[in-house]
């Protein structure tokens, strides 16, 4: 291998520079189902049914709409949840 080769090499497994638009998207906190609603056997984010959640998608234009990160694994980002949720209690003042 010549010095040009292992400087490559070198570079690409340790990185000088980071993307930041990567390192800010990964400190996005995201929530599932289950924790975003209420069910008979644990509490959630909000007072409310997963039917309920699934609805207010479907026809609440203010609610955050999920997006899935695999087939089976479906998310809300957190900080839009608690904006809304932040919304509807001015509102209801």
């Amino acid at each position: 291998m010549t010095e040009d080769h292992r400087s490559n090499a070198n570079r690409r497994k340790y990185p000088v520079s980071i993307d930041l638009k990567m390192e800010t998207s990964m400190s996005r906190r995201l929530i599932r189902l289950s924790q975003l609603a209420t069910t008979k056997y644990s509490p959630g984010k909000l007072p409310v049914s997963p039917a309920t959640i699934w609805r207010w998608v479907r026809d609440d234009a203010d609610f955050p709409k999920p997006f899935k990160l695999t087939g089976g694994v479906t998310v809300w980002d957190e900080e839009a949840i608690d904006a809304f949720i932040s919304k509807r209690a001015e509102g209801s003042r």
